[in-house]
């Protein structure tokens, strides 16, 4: 009877250790603390003082409504969809979280629960409105970009915006966090008077803008070559038939006396990642930082190319605009091919003023004349 009971005692001990080993085996649940993330965007208005500078007087008001039109998309009150990832630095900036939502606001808070630790987050807004643009996987905080895709994109159709910050979640403790969202991209704008030049059609493209935007690093890269496609904006619905077209219209902010319109302008637009700050090549003495290659058809069937550089930065959460004229031969000129005219009645008159000195964006000019057939040269400036 005793072995019968012993046997049995030692049986209930096994069984009893077994279940207290098999308790101490199980994972402890994480623990997780409380977060609300602030999502803000507050856009300064730095568009509004180059369009008060450069079209800025009554006569240039279609214009500038028609280039208003045109960056509604792109200096927006709100933004449409974020993509945000938090990495946690003790992890070797692993990402742990990620927060994907449509917006369509300027702000929203969004509450979640997160593991106490130290992180840093970052992410990126817009995407889906620009396909030439991807956010990289960002798996660990190195990799959070935004990548401008290879060769030749359509300009940004909306502002592209990124985020990033710092999170210390300690235990027992809800945390709140704001995310400012900052815009990354930036517009440029050139506006041509063609009343010299017989033009059928044009088309732009923009070089030297940044391929890369390294979030977490607030850092812009130009290792790889791209290029935006411009669009051209049609500006008729804004001023009219070349034919209503009247020395009151002059866009230039010059006396009327000295230019006037016979044909409506045309307006071009590119709107991409911005320019470095510095150049690096230089042409006639002085540094180029960006350039627009602006291809010219003419009313013959020919093409003059002009290679137009600016030794100006395209900044971020900037508009830059350029104005300029094109000659008879398709060739591009960034001041006025004008002499002064006599007054009224043609004798006797005033000598207009001198005209405001060309923009100094352009640093210089590479014209091509029947462009794939050779002839270039490139004009004084």
């Amino acid at each position: 009877m005793r072995a019968a009971l012993t046997s049995v005692g030692w049986g209930c001990f096994l069984f009893l250790l077994s279940v207290a080993l098999w308790g101490c085996q199980q994972p402890e649940e994480e623990e997780v603390e409380h977060v609300v993330l602030h999502c803000t965007l507050s856009l300064p208005d730095t568009q509004q003082t180059e369009l008060d500078e450069k079209l800025g007087s009554a006569k240039d008001a279609p214009i500038r409504k028609a280039l208003e039109d045109y960056l509604a998309p792109v200096f927006q009150s709100s933004v449409h969809d974020i993509d945000l990832s938090f990495f946690d630095r003790r992890k070797r900036g692993e990402r742990t979280f990620r927060l994907v939502d449509v917006l369509d606001a300027s702000e929203k808070d969004y509450p979640f629960e997160i593991a106490p630790s130290d992180y840093r987050f970052g992410g990126g807004a817009n995407l889906s409105a620009n396909p030439g643009v991807s956010l990289t996987s960002g798996e660990t905080e190195k990799d959070l970009a935004f990548v401008q895709k290879d060769g030749t994109s359509d300009s940004h159709r909306a502002g592209l915006f990124s985020m990033r910050g710092r999170l210390y979640v300690p235990k027992g403790t809800d945390t709140e966090v704001s995310a400012p969202l900052c815009m990354n991209n930036s517009c440029a704008t050139l506006i041509l008077n063609c009343d010299s030049c017989d033009v059928v059609s044009v088309r732009a493209t923009v070089e030297g803008l940044a391929d890369t935007f390294y979030i977490l690093d607030s850092l812009y890269s130009f290792d790889r070559h791209t290029v935006i496609n411009a669009d051209v904006i049609d500006l008729a619905p804004y001023i009219g038939s070349d034919q209503d077209i009247t020395s009151e219209s002059s866009p230039w902010g010059y006396d009327p006396s000295w230019i006037t319109w016979t044909k409506t302008p045309l307006m071009i637009c590119a709107v991409g990642f911005p320019s470095r700050s510095f150049g690096t090549d230089v042409i006639n003495g002085k540094v180029i930082i960006w350039t627009v290659n602006l291809f010219v058809t003419m009313a013959d069937g020919s093409v003059t190319r002009n290679d137009i550089y600016m030794g100006q930065p395209v900044q971020a959460n900037k508009l830059k605009i350029v104005k300029g004229w094109l000659m008879a031969d398709g060739s591009f000129e960034p001041t006025p091919p004008l002499t002064p005219t006599p007054g009224p009645g043609g004798g006797g008159g005033t000598t207009p003023p001198t005209p405001p000195s060309p923009d100094d964006s352009v640093v210089g000019v590479s014209v091509t004349l029947n462009w794939g057939s050779g002839s270039s040269f490139t004009p004084d400036l």
